[in-house]
């Protein structure tokens, strides 16, 4: 099995997922990758565009080219195959659009999460004004005396008692003697 792959050992994964790029210095470096794998295959006029440099704008030390077995590298780096550089490729292509459907998603939840918060703030606050609705007619019964303990009621029945008990008292003397 001399021809058999080696997976990545545990630093070599987190390399690859923990890359320092950008989005879009992916999508250029898996454009890049692309037409590099793509350009010994396609033909202008039967001229093949093996051997010709083709590097990112923005960064002159990313760069990529096709090569033909026996070639030399016009610089160093790491060579890949075909079949690798195409699946980088087209992970860095479906990269913008599974982040934006990740964020999507997550806002979507958060937005969920904010809607429900809302509506418990709203519940609270109805619940708060019924109980506030309660506690001032409690409030408002305590401070109003009942009739029969408002101070003149009680001040007309106490004359009125002590003048009964008065004239009972006479009228009771006045039948012993």
């Amino acid at each position: 099995m001399s021809g058999a792959r080696k997976p990545l050992d545990a630093r070599a994964r987190a390399d690859v997922k923990g890359s320092p790029m950008t989005p879009i210095q992916t999508k250029v470096l898996a454009t890049l990758l692309l037409v590099s794998i793509l350009s010994p295959f396609r033909c202008d006029r039967g001229r093949s565009w093996a051997g010709e440099v083709v590097c990112d704008p923005m960064d002159r030390e990313k760069c990529s080219t096709g090569l033909k077995t026996g070639d030399s590298a016009p610089f160093s780096g790491q060579l890949l195959t075909p079949k690798l550089s195409i699946e980088l490729g087209q992970k860095a292509a479906s990269f913008d659009d599974r982040l934006e459907l990740e964020l999507k998603f997550r806002t979507s939840k958060l937005q969920v999460a904010l809607d429900l918060e809302k509506q418990l703030r709203e519940i609270d606050k109805k619940s708060y004004g019924v109980q506030l609705k309660l506690l001032e007619k409690r409030l408002e019964e305590a401070s109003t005396v009942p009739w029969y303990e408002h101070p003149a009621f009680v001040a007309t029945m106490t004359a009125v008692g002590v003048a009964l008990v008065v004239v009972g008292t006479g009228y009771a003397l006045g039948q012993i003697d």
